[in-house]
């Protein structure tokens, strides 16, 4: 049975707003100091009930008595929970106010502050302390601000006011003393409610770590107000004190188990049940052990995809698992909520895998996730699902607009395959075994080009390549200012570029006397370079590949110079910027 607050004889009054019924309101200091409510609003409270105010009709009225003239040193405490700004919560008339505005007159002189902490709709506690000398203002047991103030209360007879001008606010166990009470006092009242009541059994717990787990289970605690809960307290060592920062979890069931923990490290709990009125009781004895074998699933790398016309690239962070993971899966829908599943499958990779490309049959919005399994087999939750919209890829054939497979074998006309009827011109050709049929070996002043072809904004160009040289500047093809190179001084390695852009340069020399296929694409936002089908670099190049007609070129040293001998075959450039599958399909078809 709950019983009236007594334990300081200093308390003058004190309201746990858990009448629930009714318009009085018990001071239940022992003083008498009752309040009245004329339109009482009960709500759940910070601790048992509360009282909700903000109406005038809603104010919680206190005749003045003299007991609440506290003339030489004062404390009015209260919890509340106020979603915005609240003037006034409690004042009596011109003596003394605590809300967004505080102060309290001595010797005929007000003293005042303002608050610098919000109302933010979460319960906060607020404090006005006066001890003879100085006025604190003390939010949440810690005084923020303090003014040195001197001399008795000034007093008229005019009540006691609660929720007086804070509206829509809840107000719960309002306190008021005649003695100033220090920052420690206060946040120990802030633990306990004003009713005085049979704290809960402590709970009498087992710790069960035969699977090599933790599985903490008690049976359950009593008390005349009923259980509402029961807090988790990791600890290290059976004489540790409980707190905030010790609170793992809150449940209201009867058993707890701390998921995945590292294996073989040590792990301790206490166990307080929480009354109805969340007062808490003593903590448990301290219980817990060693985790020897966890089997806690891996959790699944986070993804992050960038759209690209046919295809995406696809990055994947963060799979783990204390006993390593055996490979990460990628799982692609149309559907936003999707299972992952065999169908839906569209990569298995090493835990070591960073990016990976995923190819996409059409246009639509995909939605993908990962999933991550561990060395026993155990599968993660799905990663959080990702969307991107991706183009459909290109197709081959609408958007060629030049192949020369140059077996012609002799003169000077270079043949278009592509239907488009872009014949080009060779000059001092040589012609010599190429990849497939003959080819073009490019010596001092030769060199060869298509004119008239209109730029149409993205772009890819492709050719088997085979060096004499790798020291050299080697340009083998480049269309309307977008150049592809077997090597490039100063670093002697393919590349690509457009404009003042930047270029893609390949980590590696290409060999000499040996057949290479080189591809590079521009999407208009960034240039992509192959070699032998493989993507070997990227870049970020917005230059506009556009504008009026130019002329493809093929085989030409920088500046107009030799190529030593390089011989080039199976040319072709596109108005798309092929998928990295694409390229790799051209690469082995021989143009016919």
């Amino acid at each position: 049975m709950a019983t009236p607050a007594s334990a300081d004889a200093d308390l003058v009054a004190a309201y746990g707003m858990e009448e629930g019924s009714g318009t009085t309101v018990h001071d239940l200091s022992g003083n008498g100091n009752d309040g009245t409510v004329a339109n009482p609003q009960w709500v759940d409270g910070k601790y048992g009930k509360g009282l909700r105010v903000g109406k005038l009709d809603q104010i919680l009225t206190v005749p003045d008595a003299p007991s609440l003239r506290t003339a030489d040193g004062l404390t009015v405490e209260a919890w509340i929970k106020a979603d915005g700004h609240c003037p006034i919560l409690a004042a009596k008339d011109d003596s003394y106010r605590i809300g967004g505005t505080w102060g309290i007159r001595t010797g005929g002189q007000n003293h005042d502050g303002e608050s610098i902490g919000g109302f933010t709709g979460d319960w906060i506690h607020l404090a006005l302390v006066y001890d003879g000398s100085t006025l604190r203002y003390v939010l949440d047991g810690w005084a923020v601000e303090a003014l040195p103030v001197t001399g008795a209360v000034d007093y008229d007879s005019g009540p006691l006011k609660i929720g007086r001008s804070c509206p829509d606010a809840t107000v719960d166990e309002v306190r008021v003393y005649r003695r100033g009470l220090a920052d420690e006092e206060i946040r120990q009242d802030m633990l306990k409610a004003v009713v005085v009541d049979e704290r809960p059994m402590a709970p009498v717990v087992s710790a069960d770590l035969g699977t090599g787990t933790i599985q903490l289970s008690w049976p359950a605690a009593t008390d005349d107000h009923g259980i509402s809960a029961y807090e988790i307290h990791e600890v290290g060592a059976p004489e540790d004190t409980v707190d905030a920062y010790t609170l793992v979890a809150t449940v209201t069931g009867l058993t707890w188990n701390p998921g995945c923990v590292h294996r073989n490290s040590i792990h301790q709990y206490r166990v307080v049940a929480l009354d109805t009125l969340r007062q808490p009781s003593s903590p448990s004895e301290m219980v817990g052990g060693q985790v020897t074998n966890p089997d806690c699933p891996p959790t699944a790398p986070t993804v992050t995809v960038s759209p690209h016309e046919g295809w995406a690239g696809v990055r994947l962070n963060g799979a783990y698992d204390e006993r390593g993971i055996t490979e990460v899966q990628l799982h692609r829908s149309t559907t936003p909520a999707f299972t992952p599943s065999a169908a839906t499958l569209v990569a298995r990779v090493a835990e070591t895998t960073t990016e990976l490309t995923d190819h996409v049959p059409a246009r639509a919005t995909y939605y993908y996730a990962t999933l991550a399994v561990d060395t026993t087999g155990n599968v993660s939750t799905p990663s959080a699902v990702v969307s991107a919209l991706i183009e459909g890829p290109p197709d081959l054939q609408a958007t060629l607009v030049g192949a020369y497979g140059l077996n012609e074998g002799t003169g000077t006309t270079l043949g278009d395959s592509s239907g488009q009827g872009h014949t080009g011109t060779a000059t001092n050709p040589s012609w010599v075994s190429g990849k497939y049929g003959t080819a073009l070996a490019f010596g001092y002043a030769a060199t060869a080009n298509v004119p008239n072809l209109p730029p149409r904004g993205k772009v890819t160009l492709s050719a088997w390549v085979k060096p004499k040289t790798n020291a050299r500047p080697l340009e083998a093809l480049s269309r309307n200012g977008f150049m592809l190179y077997a090597a490039d001084w100063p670093n002697d390695t393919p590349s690509a570029g457009l404009g003042s852009g930047h270029f893609v340069v390949a980590p590696q020399v290409l060999p000499v006397d040996t057949w290479t296929h080189l591809a590079a694409t521009h999407d208009g936002r960034e240039i992509r370079l192959y070699v032998n089908g493989e993507p070997v670099g990227y870049a970020g190049n917005t230059d506009q590949f556009s504008g009026i007609p130019g002329q493809l070129i093929i085989g030409q040293g920088h500046p107009h110079g030799t190529l030593h001998g390089m011989v080039i075959d199976e040319v072709r450039t596109y108005d798309a910027a092929l998928t990295p599958e694409q390229i790799k399909s051209i690469m082995t078809a021989p143009i016919g």
